[in-house]
């Protein structure tokens, strides 16, 4: 009972912080205290497996977390929780498509992702590149970074879970949620593949991408292909020269895609051939006839699987700016 009363006060708190932390007000910050509440009460029940938080949509679209209808959760605490409301037209298509359920699952190396019960390309992380996350947000000018920071260790701790839970269409049998024990394995080194494809891209000032000393527009003339989708607004280049950013890297893996930015580690997007298969299926569910089909998008990511690509983007130099290595160490451009 001790242990409910402190779940309960951390999910309220929890979901204050996340309003705050989503408010657009100038200068409005988080309060030192409510941060040191949370951090405690985590601290007193280390290393739990807290239910999951449990988020039910109506056919409107309005959420009922723990049996409570979010607009009276509202009337009577005064929080505001309409950023969890959903239009109706996103429903139908819910429905229609037969998603009964999204599961967000933490755990100590990333966040698990499930869709009826299938689990996705999911997120994985080391402490590294969390902090690293966190510093890049901060140099984008992601509001409340250093919150954020604070927080994510939190919810680790926690193992808070959240469901979100749609109306299922007459005639459709329930699906249920996962089997648990999946874990994301830790990140590791990977060792370096003998056959490596590099392909660098190398911005202009102007925006324009260069491949091989060819611009998107050059390509364009000579194949026909046409490349303007990634061509940039040279205002892009300005704030990126302003923030120096100066390199992202991809590196694509059997388990998935590694990324880095100023050659430090982000997050990663972790697979294996059955999440794969089942977004590829949930995508055919959720996009019947679109472009591209299923059966294109599996045929890419088993290429990407079976492939070793490194993707390196650069963006030129501020003045007076030095070249930042990418991580393995290598100094592409002046």
């Amino acid at each position: 009972m001790r242990h409910a009363r402190v779940f309960l006060v951390i999910v309220l708190a929890l979901v204050l912080l996340t309003t705050a932390c989503s408010t657009q007000t100038t200068g409005a910050e988080v309060p030192e205290s409510t941060l040191n509440i949370i951090e405690a009460a985590a601290n007193f029940i280390p290393e739990l497996n807290l239910p999951a938080v449990e988020i039910t949509y109506d056919d409107q679209g309005i959420p009922s977390i723990f049996g409570l209808r979010a607009t009276d959760i509202q009337r009577f605490t005064g929080i505001d929780l309409s950023f969890l409301q959903l239009p109706e037209s996103y429903i139908d298509w819910f429905v229609r498509s037969n998603l009964q359920h999204i599961e967000i699952q933490h755990t100590q190396n990333g966040l698990l992702l499930y869709a009826n019960g299938q689990l996705l390309p999911s997120i994985g992380w080391s402490a590294e590149s969390l902090d690293n996350a966190a510093e890049l947000a901060d140099m984008l000018g992601v509001q409340n970074t250093s919150v954020i920071k604070r927080l994510v260790p939190v919810l680790q701790r926690l193992g808070l879970d959240v469901v979100l839970r749609f109306p299922v269409a007459p005639g459709n049998a329930l699906i249920e949620r996962h089997a648990p024990g999946v874990e994301l394995p830790a990140l590791a080194d990977v060792e370096q593949p003998s056959a490596v494809v590099h392909l660098a891209v190398e911005y202009r000032e102007d925006g324009l991408p260069t491949i091989m000393g060819l611009t998107s527009r050059d390509i364009a003339a000579l194949t026909g292909m046409d490349l303007s989708f990634i061509e940039l607004p040279d205002y892009y280049i300005t704030f990126f020269k302003t923030i120096n950013l100066q390199n992202v890297e991809i590196e694509t893996h059997a388990d998935g895609l590694r990324i880095f930015v100023n050659g430090k580690e982000l997050p990663r997007l972790a697979y294996s051939p059955e999440q794969i298969d089942a977004l590829v299926s949930l995508y055919g569910a959720m996009y019947p006839g679109f472009q591209p089909s299923p059966e294109f998008l599996k045929e890419t990511f088993m290429m990407l699987q079976q492939a070793d690509l490194d993707l390196i983007v650069q963006f030129p130099l501020a003045s007076e700016a030095k070249r930042i290595p990418l991580h393995d160490g290598q100094v592409i451009g002046n």
